[in-house]
């Protein structure tokens, strides 16, 4: 079932940037160009990064059930010190400005 979203929320990006380039080549865009150029990048970009926060969410999610308690996280002090510093990271609000982050775009 989750493949399912997965490939459904994909194909509705892949439409939705299809759209925006087929609209970008319309005559009636031209006032519009440049910002419709730079709004399908953020569209793209952030389509990515949310592609891979969804991998790294379920990565974290098994660290997070070894690291929150049991033996592993008692023979790791120093580890799970920093997993419980990291988890607790201040959340990003705005998703198209955090996809927008040279540093994470670029990690």
């Amino acid at each position: 079932s989750g493949f399912a979203r997965s490939s459904h929320s994909n194909s509705g990006r892949i439409a939705a940037q299809m759209d925006l380039q087929t609209m970008l080549n319309m005559r009636h865009v031209a006032p519009f160009r440049n910002m419709a150029h730079e709004l399908l990048g953020q569209l793209s970009d952030t389509s990515d990064t949310l592609e891979r926060w969804v991998k790294v969410q379920l990565m974290w999610c098994a660290l997070e059930s070894v690291f929150t308690g049991g033996d592993i996280a008692k023979q790791m002090p120093r580890e799970t010190r920093k997993f419980v510093k990291v988890n607790k990271a201040s959340e990003c609000r705005n998703v198209v400005s955090c996809c927008a982050d040279e540093l994470l775009r670029n990690s």
